[in-house]
């Protein structure tokens, strides 16, 4: 994530993600696809959000990830302050990711 995030290196998503990952993220839709996913969140990236992972839990069938956003000075709204990414995956690869996003602060 922190290669897509600097230089949108699409190939370390494919090391973590299948193809077909369905995914929710904010507008709570369920999607298909890591292009998709991968496009969505190249969006935000573009836009001046940052990201950093706080706290990580992993298990044999699923991760819980917490990571803080950072939005941009001059979008302050841009993006809640924290996301929750629930991660089930087999085979070493994810193939359904749940975000659960904090409340926005202020």
């Amino acid at each position: 994530m922190a290669a897509f995030e600097r230089e949108r290196d699409f190939a370390g998503l494919e090391e973590v993600f299948v193809p077909e990952l369905r995914f929710r993220m904010f507008d709570r839709v369920e999607r298909e696809g890591l292009r998709d996913f991968a496009r969505r969140l190249g969006r935000d990236f573009d836009d001046g959000v940052r990201t950093g992972p706080t706290h990580v839990i992993a298990g044999a069938d699923v991760a819980v990830v917490e990571i803080m956003l950072l939005s941009p000075p001059e979008q302050p709204l841009h993006c809640p302050p924290a996301v929750t990414q629930v991660h089930l995956h087999s085979g070493g690869r994810t193939h359904r990711m749940i975000c659960h996003y904090a409340a926005p602060s202020g």
